[in-house]
């Protein structure tokens, strides 16, 4: 037979539970509308961002910073807001500025958009070079930058303009596509 008491305390803890299920249920509902508020093509947004790449042996190849850093996640793809990037090569640092940057999903290619600074520094004097240009396309390996549109070119011969541009960075060679001008002092 049951006491009074222990029929109370049954009672007591039925209720108890019976409240609590009505009290979670209540607060499910607000944090689905809260989750509904967010932008779901966004699979993350980052503050600060570095991504740095190696090459085959290990050494630096490329490193991107960006004070703003977000992700499609549709795409996969990585939007990067005023990004500067460094490109290593045995000795020569390439110093790249951009309004903005969309790095693939399979991290293989940074586009670069807008307004796109170049600038490569090495050991010597002789090997500094300015390339500014618009639209420009880095393949991280191996390290090609290329672009279809107008672009000028500068070091400590003189200056050239050019429609579209390609720059080997490993293997220092460059190449300016279509209508060439410029004006070089000769050695």
């Amino acid at each position: 037979m049951i006491t009074r008491k222990t029929r109370y305390g049954i009672g007591l803890l039925s209720a108890l539970c019976v409240l609590s299920f009505w009290a979670t249920r209540e607060q499910q509902e607000p944090v689905e509308e809260e989750r509904a508020k967010f932008d779901l093509r966004v699979a993350y947004a980052l503050a600060n961002f570095e991504l740095r790449y190696f090459d085959e042996e290990g050494q630096p190849a490329v490193h991107l910073k960006s004070p703003s850093f977000t992700s499609d996640a549709d795409s996969g793809d990585g939007f990067a807001l005023n990004p500067v990037l460094e490109v290593h090569h045995e000795g020569m640092l390439w110093n790249i500025i951009a309004d903005s940057a969309t790095v693939t999903d399979a991290q293989d290619y940074i586009l670069l958009n807008g307004d796109v600074h170049l600038t490569r520094t090495g050991a010597e004097p002789i090997d500094w070079m300015e390339i500014d240009g618009h639209e420009v396309t880095l393949v991280v390996n191996p390290r090609i930058a290329h672009s279809d549109q107008p672009v000028e070119m500068e070091d400590l011969s003189g200056r050239m303009t050019a429609t579209g541009f390609r720059v080997d960075m490993i293997n220092n060679k460059f190449e300016l596509n279509h209508d060439v001008k410029g004006v070089y002092v000769l050695p």
